[in-house]
């Protein structure tokens, strides 16, 4: 028996623009997806309690691309599913699925894959079952920590630990939909829309710079420049999720619980709040900074789910068999 996990992302710039060649930040939560695999005599037997019809997909597309990697014959194997993350959530949980799969499937049948050969297996994954795939979710899922993200190129982004409320609507995502949308607002304004992306853009780029420029103040313990509400960086940042999120409005992904948590979020003290994935459902996320008790609180009683995270900079892994409520 082995037990994998990988955690879920949220994308804090960019998306929708990425689609258009724009740039996009993207980091790894402290929220995972736990899979426990078996042999079992034969066929592939899964258990969830928030099981459907593609999370099945996911899991044995896994499977099947593992045994493939040494072309060895089917094998009989069971697999457990504990999720931390809300289905249709925007919060990378597919990725996450296939990713923790791989690493519990392999691991089990003594296939040795390092993390660059996870993340390609998880995107083939998603590229299988949605019909493609950037990859973003799956590289971020296996190695943890933050990406930037550009015309299929990804590099560690350097990024200081953050404390994070994410409100959940309770409604699930359709990524397919949402991209469609957009992309029809484009043919209709397509000058309109492409200024959109660019700014969105821009938006990405500054947020680099103020990422980089914090940890680099951050590694060498200087002193930090701050004003009345704390940290100048983490200011502009929300500053910067606030404009994103205009954007994003703008472009027709957003909705009314979607943007009542964003605005609950900000009337208790968030530095920023945003949109985080394709819109029209899932999930906000806000910068708390110090005030996660209050965002939370807000979130609530705008109707959503509060979820408190941090950065997570552990990618996928192994587990100590001791998870009791997936054993």
């Amino acid at each position: 028996m082995v037990i994998a996990s990988a955690p879920g992302k949220v994308i804090l710039f960019g998306e929708h623009a990425v689609v258009y060649g724009k740039p996009a930040i993207a980091a790894a939560i402290t929220k995972r997806i736990y899979v426990k695999s078996r042999r079992i005599d034969s066929g592939i037997q899964i258990f969830s309690e928030d099981k459907t019809e593609s999370s099945i997909e996911y899991v044995k597309h896994a499977i099947e691309l593992v045994i493939g990697t040494k072309r060895m014959k089917k094998q009989g194997i069971d697999v457990t599913i504990d999720s931390e993350l809300p289905v249709g959530g925007g919060l990378g949980s597919s990725a996450a699925l296939s990713v923790a799969t791989i690493k519990s499937v392999s691991t089990l049948l003594g296939v040795d894959l390092g993390k660059e050969e996870i993340a390609r297996l998880g995107r083939e994954v998603e590229s299988k079952v949605q019909g493609a795939s950037s990859g973003i979710d799956p590289f971020v899922s296996t190695y943890g920590g933050a990406i930037y993200y550009r015309d299929g190129r990804f590099d560690r982004q350097q990024i200081n630990p953050l404390s994070i409320v994410i409100g959940y609507t309770g409604s699930p995502s359709s990524t397919k939909n949402m991209i469609s949308n957009v992309s029809h607002l484009r043919e209709k304004y397509p000058k309109i829309i492409d200024h959109i992306f660019d700014v969105i853009g821009d938006i990405s780029e500054r947020a680099k710079i103020i990422l980089d420029a914090s940890n680099r103040r951050f590694e060498t313990r200087k002193s930090k420049i701050c004003d009345e509400s704390g940290d100048l960086n983490e200011n502009e940042l929300g500053d910067l999720m606030n404009l994103n999120n205009g954007l994003l409005e703008a472009l027709g992904v957003s909705s009314f619980s979607l943007s009542n948590l964003v605005n609950a979020s900000l009337l208790a003290g968030a530095l920023g709040a945003k949109i985080t994935g394709a819109g029209g459902g899932g999930c906000i996320f806000a910068l708390s900074s110090g005030r996660e008790k209050e965002v939370s609180t807000a979130i609530k009683m705008a109707g959503g789910v509060p979820i408190p995270v941090e950065i997570s900079f552990d990618g996928v892994r192994l587990e100590p068999n001791s998870r009791k409520n997936i054993i």
